[in-house]
């Protein structure tokens, strides 16, 4: 053998990243979910969801522009995770993106959309999800109010005056 070989727990850890990265991009569909949340906006709808195997206080945020809603550069731009007490975001493998934020001068980890959609986890961090100060329905809504608001400023700001 020319060093081709793997151990077993190497393949096995190679398939467990292969298989995770399947889930994040939508090429392999998440097991059902214990709970599910969402919120439509006018041009995006947010599911937080918490798959069967995911610890209590982890959640599934997936975000799903509607056709024809996205402004070509979106495809591209990041957009910055709100700051909510209580809650952490971590953007999945592909939809992670460093964002500049404005206020401080500094790039940030963000979020971006492939083919209008963009996933990532959520935590609960800091408390037990039962007292956390911003629930679910809150956070969707939060999310969609940020995309919305995002869409709705640029398109503002690239319409030509009547």
């Amino acid at each position: 053998m020319r060093n081709y070989a793997l151990s077993l727990s190497e393949l096995e850890g190679e398939l467990r990243t292969l298989k995770e990265l399947l889930i994040d991009t939508g090429l392999l569909t998440r097991p059902e979910a214990v709970r599910e949340y969402t919120h439509r906006g006018e041009r995006v709808a947010v599911t937080i969801s918490q798959p069967k195997d995911y610890a209590y206080g982890a959640w599934v945020v997936r975000l799903e522009l509607r056709p024809g809603r996205l402004p070509a550069h979106l495809e591209k731009a990041g957009l910055l995770f709100p700051k909510l007490k209580g809650r952490v975001f971590v953007p999945g493998t592909v939809y992670g993106h460093a964002v500049h934020n404005p206020d401080t001068s500094e790039f940030e980890l963000g979020f971006r959309f492939i083919n209008n959609i963009s996933e990532f986890h959520m935590y609960s961090s800091g408390c037990d999800e039962e007292s956390n100060e911003t629930g679910i329905d809150d956070l969707a809504a939060v999310l969609c109010l940020r995309v919305e608001e995002y869409i709705g400023d640029y398109i503002q700001q690239n319409t030509d005056p009547l």
